[in-house]
């Protein structure tokens, strides 16, 4: 899981297999660029995004996102 805290700048997180999370695979209280992401599903992540995999809080960019894993 990755948290973006209030008040942060230029977070990004790219080229990543964010899956198995409880809650949140991002939970941002700033903007953040979490495009290029495997999501653990190929409809993308849920929550504020459109998809069945981890969920994301709606600051969080992710489109687009990986349709399957990479190694």
């Amino acid at each position: 899981m990755l948290k973006v805290f209030a008040g942060a700048r230029g977070v990004r997180a790219h080229r990543n297999h964010i899956v198995g999370n409880a809650h949140f695979g991002v939970e941002a209280g700033a903007d953040c660029d979490a495009r290029w992401n495997w999501w653990g599903d190929a409809s993308g992540p849920s929550g504020a995004g459109p998809g069945n995999g981890d969920a994301v809080t709606p600051s969080v960019a992710v489109e687009p996102w990986l349709r399957a894993p990479t190694e």
